[in-house]
């Protein structure tokens, strides 16, 4: 249980993040139960760490944490360590999953968004098994092949190895006979999110940077009006569609 002052600095977190994946996801992962009996999880690719905050904040669980991106690591291991004791940080990896090296086995491994950035996937799916213990889950969050991140991503990168989506997965499970269950889900985001006006707002030029690899700025304008129209060819009545797919695999 938090004190008053955790939980004040918790409220204050949430309230100031700039992750909008807290919100995408919470109410489904709480709906689909992903977290009850559980008292480890590594989280790969955890970015911002708003959400292993609050899966330690409602669930007796140690967290596990790996994110390339060092100031996003340190800022949340700052954020986490004054929140909760140390032993509630099982493991702090401020690098890739690929040269991850645990010594222990968790209950389940979470990646948000993160799958396609693990390297190979036989490699990668052999190297999440490892960590997981015998019945854990492996739950990847990823996107549908139809969703409009798939489409900026094809469009800056046409032979990028790293555009997986959920059609990616399903087939590796199915040719390796895994066992798993899918979830799909859809959410709407308003489109002055990334646009307005007819041109994209600071989120959007730095979240375009990111999905293509490439500092906006340094696009041709020809790139640049290409991705715009991508966007306006994809919302509907100002608002644009997230397609998702959660994948629950189990480590039998």
């Amino acid at each position: 249980m938090f004190t008053e002052s955790q939980h004040k600095r918790f409220s204050s977190l949430v309230k100031n993040s700039k992750n909008t994946n807290l919100d995408r996801y919470w109410r489904k992962f709480l709906e689909l139960k992903l977290f009850e009996e559980k008292s480890t999880l590594l989280s790969i690719g955890a970015g911002t760490g708003d959400i292993e905050i609050q899966i330690a904040r409602d669930f007796p669980i140690q967290i596990g944490y790996l994110e390339p991106n060092k100031g996003l690591a340190n800022n949340f291991k700052k954020e986490f360590l004054s929140l909760f004791t140390k032993e509630h940080l099982l493991d702090f990896w401020p690098n890739t999953f690929q040269s991850f090296s645990g010594q222990q086995q968790y209950d389940a491994i979470l990646s948000v968004q993160s799958w396609y950035y693990v390297g190979q996937m036989q490699a990668a799916f052999n190297k999440a098994f490892s960590l997981i213990k015998p019945n854990g889950e492996l739950i990847i969050v990823i996107m549908r092949p139809e969703c409009l991140i798939a489409e900026i991503v094809k469009y800056y990168q046409p032979q990028s190895d790293s555009l997986r989506t959920s059609e990616d997965i399903i087939h590796y499970l199915k040719t390796n006979n895994l066992s798993y269950t899918c979830h799909h889900f859809n959410q709407k985001r308003k489109n002055t999110v990334l646009k307005e006006d007819g041109n994209l707002t600071e989120h959007g030029e730095k979240w375009i940077s990111y999905m293509a690899g490439k500092n906006w700025l340094d696009m041709s304008q020809e790139k640049q009006q290409g991705v715009v129209e991508l966007i306006r060819h994809n919302e509907t009545k100002g608002y644009f569609d997230i397609l998702d797919t959660i994948f629950v695999i189990r480590n039998c």
